[in-house]
């Protein structure tokens, strides 16, 4: 249930540089949405995004609590993909939508499990990958598809990212680590 204002009001699931940087500005730019709390297990950082975006702050052990406040209708994980299916499980469970950052977790079962717990409760479960929609791409495929360009060609390319080592990516193994994260094996 959207608040009086007819906004679905979110819970932002982990204050890292993809919420800072994409999701928590990015709200202030909609009509239908607005950012009531933040779950973080960063003090600071729950200070000081509280402070910005005035919202109210929860640690990761608070969660079932606001799952149960009424306060919000939907969530926004993005913690590093090895935790997600346990932030999105109990917010489903509860009946509160999930707006969850690619990957959407890292085996097939967690995925099975999310979608199945989505489908038991009425809760909608979205994987927040942009390019499945941004204009562009729509706009390419259907050129391609068209055959504007020519008959299509497969290529391989290779991309890579410097990872400090004190990032999540470094410390809890494949599931955390940027294959599963930034690109994809075949």
């Amino acid at each position: 249930m959207p608040n009086s204002d007819g906004k679905i009001r979110y819970a932002v699931v982990a204050g890292g540089s993809i919420s800072q940087g994409a999701f928590m500005p990015g709200v202030g730019q909609t009509d239908n949405s607005v950012m009531t709390a933040l779950v973080t297990g960063d003090p600071v950082k729950a200070q000081d995004l509280a402070s910005i975006y005035g919202l109210k702050s929860y640690s990761y052990a608070e969660y079932p609590e606001l799952l149960a406040s009424g306060e919000i209708d939907a969530v926004y994980v993005a913690t590093p993909n090895f935790l997600h299916t346990q932030y999105v499980i109990p917010a489903l469970n509860a009946g509160i939508h999930v707006l969850l950052e690619k990957p959407m977790a890292t085996t097939e079962a967690e995925c099975r499990e999310m979608a199945d717990a989505a489908e038991r409760t009425g809760a909608k479960l979205m994987v927040g990958y942009r390019l499945h929609c941004e204009p562009g791409t729509l706009e390419m495929i259907e050129r391609v598809q068209k055959g504007e360009f020519g008959d299509p060609r497969v290529f391989t390319s290779t991309f890579a990212q410097v990872v400090k080592a004190s990032n999540h990516r470094n410390k809890n193994g494949f599931a955390a680590g940027p294959v599963a994260d930034m690109g994809r094996t075949r």
